[in-house]
């Protein structure tokens, strides 16, 4: 069971580093100067989609990974607080985005 570790831990590193680099995309587009478009809007919610989805498997991963290692706090939470954070930066640029649509209609 123990030599499992390593790679469910890889697996893990390379989900994390993954969703870093989806986290910067998310942030590039929502924090951009101009007015986010339509194309914005739909890639920011398949963004969301996305990181819920990995944050998902990043948990099974991390379940199996304690049930292995004797100190379960070595494991990593801070990108599950950056997606957490990312998720609501994208909502409220969504939202900030259709409230705009709406006035200028």
């Amino acid at each position: 069971m123990a030599k499992n570790l390593p790679k469910r831990q890889a697996s893990g590193a390379g989900y994390r580093a993954h969703l870093t680099q989806t986290i910067k995309k998310a942030t590039n587009i929502a924090t951009k100067e101009d007015p986010l478009t339509d194309s914005d809007i739909t890639s920011l919610k398949r963004i969301v989609d996305q990181l819920a989805r990995k944050r998902s498997i990043l948990e099974e991963l991390d379940e199996k990974i304690v049930g292995m290692i004797e100190d379960p706090k070595e494991l990593e939470k801070d990108i599950k607080e950056e997606i957490d954070e990312t998720a609501a930066q994208i909502s409220n640029a969504i939202e900030h985005f259709q409230s705009y649509k709406i006035v200028s209609k």
